[in-house]
């Protein structure tokens, strides 16, 4: 691992990775995560800033690129997701859906990765602490 800073654990992007979303390790890299989708167990949440600024050339959103580092958000941290469908109540334990957002785990084979420290409605960034299990 390139070492703990203050946001956590500094990792590769396996791919084009969005700001604020749940991300998962790499079974094929080391010190690599990948972005979520519906289903993986979530390992963290993605840095919240843009890894190039809004304008510049080649500027594309993303906390991070195919083998770029990024500040991963690990177990224990507070940090901001991104909602899903549905957004959530306070309290509410969040999963990653097809797009690594943050939606209400629900059923009793979700595994999440944060529970929600606010309410928040779909496409609204809210804070939420990270932690893994199993609902």
């Amino acid at each position: 691992m390139t070492g703990l800073g203050t946001f956590g654990p500094s990792f590769k992007a396996g791919g084009n990775i969005l700001p604020s979303i749940f991300v998962k390790i790499s079974t094929t890299a080391d010190d690599t995560v990948l972005a979520c989708v519906a289903g993986d167990d979530p390992f963290g949440i993605s840095q919240e800033g843009v890894d190039q600024p809004p304008g510049v050339a080649g500027s594309d959103g993303n906390a991070g690129r195919a083998g770029e580092n990024m500040k991963v958000y690990g177990p224990g941290s507070q940090c901001l997701i991104t909602l899903g469908t549905g957004g959530c109540a306070r309290g509410d334990y969040l999963k990653p859906d097809a797009a690594g957002n943050g939606v209400t785990a629900s059923t009793a084979a979700d595994k999440y990765g944060a529970q929600a420290l606010e309410i928040g409605a779909a496409g609204e960034k809210i804070l939420v602490v990270v932690i893994k299990g199993k609902i």
